[in-house]
């Protein structure tokens, strides 16, 4: 079984008054006990330097001490993270123990990803199934942020882009499985899972409300005689999952797979709900 633990859009900190109180502190004690830094993999889909009461203060610079105490192994930012501009981002990013990706949108001018060096991340799970990691933004949110004009960001199309890279980590790469961390809306997000047969799971972002759907891929696409992958190796049913927000909550999948075939055979989700049960880290509460 693969365990993954994914959580996006967490903007306070310090925890609530009402349950479930979140707080990151009581996030770090669940994220550990739920095998984050041993079995299982914690991904994260953006949003965590704005907008909090604190942040209006330190332009999100307390952030990266406080995430990396979580274990996350890989990562996609979200609007959020370009609210205070380019300069701050990148100061943030640079403090971070984990990698962020992106997979689809270029700077003009430099030409070359923007905000990190990172396409995609392939993780070597338990020395047995490697699982590639690609990293989507939706033009809708990208193109509207004040630091960017269209004149310096290039936004490459979402399914043309993670079926190119979806086959290249299958095929290039012996890839058993490729996940999608998304920031984008449910409708860009089903588009993807309907369209993109190279693709087996997606975690998004971007919404807040804990939400979970099973879309069924488009199976006309398995007729199309580019397609370079093996038919029977691919996941026709394909779960999309957004894990709550503000450190409240975050998904634990369990996922049964079969490794010679690649495919997943069932996923358990878990709700994990941060309430006051949890005792605070003391790491992350020192922070």
């Amino acid at each position: 079984i693969l365990h993954i633990l994914h959580f996006n859009d967490v903007y306070n900190v310090e925890e609530q008054k009402q349950e479930p109180v979140g707080g990151a502190a009581r996030f770090t004690t669940a994220l550990k006990s739920h095998g984050a830094g041993q079995h299982s993999i914690v991904l994260f889909s953006g949003d965590c330097l704005s907008p909090s009461y604190i942040s209006n203060i330190t332009y999100g610079q307390h952030i990266p001490s406080i995430m990396n105490k979580m274990y996350i192994q890989c990562s996609l930012f979200g609007n959020h993270e370009f609210d205070y501009g380019m300069n701050n981002f990148n100061e943030c990013m640079n403090q971070c123990n984990f990698p962020w990706i992106n997979s689809n949108v270029y700077d003009k001018e430099l030409n070359e990803l923007l905000g990190t060096k990172l396409s995609y991340k392939i993780i070597d799970y338990n020395n047995d199934i490697k699982i590639g990691i690609i990293g989507l933004i939706e033009k809708e949110w990208i193109e509207v942020i004040p630091c960017f004009t269209t004149s310096i960001i290039d936004v490459k199309d979402i399914i043309a882009t993670s079926r190119q890279l979806g086959t290249y980590l299958k095929i290039q790469k012996k890839c058993h499985f490729v996940i999608v961390l998304t920031h984008m809306r449910w409708f860009n997000d089903r588009l993807l899972a309907m369209n993109v047969p190279e693709i087996d799971l997606i975690l998004g972002g971007h919404d807040h409300e804990y939400q979970y759907e099973w879309i069924q891929l488009n199976e006309n696409l398995l007729l199309d005689t580019n397609l370079l992958l093996d038919k029977n190796k691919i996941n026709i049913q394909r779960l999309i999952i957004k894990s709550g927000s503000d450190y409240k909550a975050f998904s634990h999948l369990y996922i049964k797979y079969d490794k010679e075939n690649c495919k997943i055979l069932n996923i358990d989700i878990e709700q994990v709900l941060i309430d006051s049960h949890w005792e605070p880290d003391n790491e992350v509460s020192n922070c």
